[in-house]
């Protein structure tokens, strides 16, 4: 299976820039095709002192255990801290969260937070997490991330390696 992908940055003026990516879908070498969608569109643009992207947009906590897809909505970012309230692309939940970084020992650490506040009314869940990224060597940097779910206190764990002067990594997610 494969899929191709075409995304176009412009400048709309400054400060104020666009983003869009259209995708194929799956493709399957039987002849099996899911279509081309529009998968990203939005507007990023400063306000307030904050970075603000709108629209659709992807949306990754940590290194994806909590979740790694597209939503529409906003997300805005200031120093360390992310904020982000959306539909996600399933348009099933409603998506609110925050992520915060800082350098903790020479380590990147992030600490997340997600509620996905079902439409129906009775599927609401919340996630916990916390992951981080330390160096190695000069090309080479460990990931390793928790998550947790409230409701039905399910948890995972994922660890990983990448190299970054190659552009490859490898992820373990349980």
């Amino acid at each position: 299976d494969f899929r191709a992908r075409v995304t176009l940055d412009g400048k709309i003026a400054d400060g104020l820039n666009f983003n869009t990516r259209v995708s194929s879908g799956d493709i399957s070498y039987d002849q099996n095709n899911e279509g081309i969608k529009l998968d990203t569109a939005n507007l990023n643009f400063n306000a307030f002192g904050l970075e603000n992207t709108i629209g659709r947009q992807d949306l990754t906590l940590g290194t994806g255990t909590i979740i790694d897809d597209t939503m529409t909505g906003i997300a805005s970012e200031i120093g360390g801290v992310k904020v982000f309230y959306g539909n996600h692309a399933d348009e099933e939940q409603r998506l609110l969260g925050a992520e915060f970084g800082t350098e903790l020992f020479g380590a990147d650490v992030n600490f997340d937070y997600m509620k996905a506040d079902a439409k129906n009314g009775n599927d609401d869940k919340e996630f916990y997490g916390v992951n981080t990224s330390f160096g190695l060597t000069k090309n080479i940097s460990m990931n390793a991330e928790y998550a947790k779910e409230n409701k039905s206190g399910d948890d995972a764990v994922a660890y990983g390696v990448k190299f970054d002067k190659l552009g490859l990594s490898a992820t373990y997610k349980d």
